[in-house]
Order: C-alpha cells, then sequence, then structure tokens
C-alpha cells in the first residue's frame, strides 16, 4: 500500500511539472506523457532517501482563475495589484520506519499532504522576469487507510525568482521552512516506548525545519520538454537537531522529468511568467 502510496504522489507531483518558455499566448490545455524519477530524503534530517522511476503522465491547464503546470496546482483566491491571495501545497511520502536505520521499530510515517494558501508580493515582474515573495501557511494532514488526521501547521517564506528566454525556463527560490510543535513531534519525537541504546527520550518544539535553496531548469524542444529539479536542506540551524532522529545537517532532493506533448487546445490564452 505505501509503495502504490508513494507512486500515486510521485505521478501527482511530475504531472505539474510541465515546461512552458515565455510567450505572449499558450494553449488552454496540453496532454502528453513520459519518464519521470526523483530522489528526496525520507524526512528531513534523514541519512537515508526514496529513490524512484516512473512513467509519468503530462497535464497543463491555464485557465483564468485555475492553473495546473510546472509549478504545481494553483487557484487564485484574491488579486489586486502586486498582492494575490493563491493556493500553496506540499507534502511528505510515506515511509516503512524499517526502511530507516534511525526510525527502526518506531511508528511508520504516512503520506502527508499539506495544502493552504499563500500571500504573494510580486517585487519586479516584466515579460520575461518575475521576482516574488511568497509567504504561506498550511496545515499538514496524514493520509492514511484509517483516514485523515491534523498533524500540525507548516510555513515556508521565501523569495521567488522566475526568468524565461527562448526555449529555457530558470527557477530558483530561497526560504525557510517553519513547522509548529505538533508538526515536528510527527518526525522528531522520541517517545518512551522508543527509546532505545542508540534513541534517547525526546520532545520536538517547534522552529525552523531546514533552510531550503532550489533551483529548477527546463527546456522544450519540439514537442518534447525536459525539466531538472535540485533542492538543497540545510539542518544546521533546525531547532530539532538534537533529536536522535537526526542523522545529516545536510539533505539533497534531486528530480527530473522528460515528457511528449501528443496533444493540446486549439484555443490560446495570455500568459504572464510565474
Amino acid at each position: 500500500m505505501r509503495v502504490v502510496c508513494a507512486k500515486l504522489f510521485l505521478l501527482a507531483a511530475c504531472t505539474l511539472w510541465p515546461l512552458i518558455a515565455a510567450s505572449e499566448t499558450v494553449p488552454l490545455w496540453r496532454l502528453g506523457a513520459g519518464i519521470g524519477g526523483f530522489s528526496t530524503p525520507h524526512y528531513l534530517g534523514a541519512a537515508q532517501s526514496h529513490e524512484r522511476f516512473l512513467p509519468t503522465p503530462f497535464f497543463e491547464y491555464n485557465g483564468e482563475v485555475f492553473k495546473a503546470d510546472r509549478n504545481g496546482v494553483r487557484a487564485s483566491v484574491y488579486e489586486r495589484g502586486n498582492f494575490e491571495i493563491g493556493f500553496s501545497g506540499s507534502g511528505s511520502l510515506p515511509l516503512d520506519s524499517d526502511d530507516n536505520d534511525a526510525r527502526e521499530g518506531m511508528d511508520d510515517l504516512d503520506l502527508v499532504v499539506e495544502p493552504g494558501l499563500a500571500a504573494q508580493f510580486t517585487l519586479n515582474r516584466d515579460a520575461t522576469t518575475l521576482w516574488r515573495v511568497d509567504l504561506p501557511l498550511r496545515p499538514a494532514l496524514t493520509v492514511s487507510g484509517d483516514g485523515i488526521d491534523h498533524i500540525g501547521w507548516t510555513s515556508f517564506p521565501r523569495l521567488y525568482y522566475a526568468h524565461s528566454f527562448s526555449d529555457w525556463s530558470i527557477r530558483a527560490s530561497a526560504g525557510v521552512l517553519l513547522g509548529d510543535s505538533d508538526y515536528h513531534d510527527y518526525f522528531y519525537t522520541v517517545r518512551q516506548r522508543d527509546v532505545r541504546a542508540d534513541r534517547s527520550l525526546y520532545r520536538a518544539k517547534g522552529g525552523i525545519t531546514a533552510t531550503r535553496l532550489s533551483l529548477s531548469v527546463r527546456r522544450k524542444i519540439g514537442d518534447f520538454y525536459f525539466a531538472g529539479l535540485l533542492n538543497l536542506y540545510s539542518l544546521r540551524n533546525a531547532d530539532n537537531r538534537d533529536s536522535p532522529l537526526f542523522r545529516e545537517n545536510t539533505n539533497y532532493a534531486l528530480g527530473f522529468v522528460v515528457a511528449r506533448v501528443f496533444s493540446e487546445s486549439t484555443t490560446r490564452v495570455r500568459r504572464k511568467i510565474d
């Protein structure tokens, strides 16, 4: 079941990665397929990673309010001038704790989804370049066969940069991942029943989860789209570094998608860089 959840999560994530070069107009929708892969830590601070290669459906929709593309699924709730409130989302894959040395014998981690809203302040935008500050607030929810449970709140204040030229597209961001004590408790607390010689009692606290730098590069060649992603996480300033479940001060997440578009809408819409 957990392997299936992981595959579904990757399929959903990779579906949202297509490259759109800066253009005056774009098709309302595009459909295609390809292959994607990624490597991401079991959880931030872990010494081991999830690694997957899977076939990847490709879908993009460029509606006036709702969008699904390389930046994820988004819906604008409110927009005025350089200020916008929109949908924001993140999450993490499920983990069988016996597959992780630090968590062996502990409860498994379920699929975590983080749907929420973000206040977005545009600092500068022209036809090819965007600078923006994002201030999201998201509830963290676990999804399993037992249902959906709320495990805390997260945020990721960040500076976001986007630039497109010809058939190339670059996206970069820098920010701080934050979580409350309930959210960090799910990943970093060690209860009495889980104590062993190399795993001491620990109660997680709220604060900084990690600092994240992100870079993605995308290229369109004919009907083919290529995308690569690198996330660098520094945990040296994390507020739960003392947890015995912390094994690394630096984590990396890597991903790629190669896809081909087979069909697209004849209706074209104007699109601003985002």
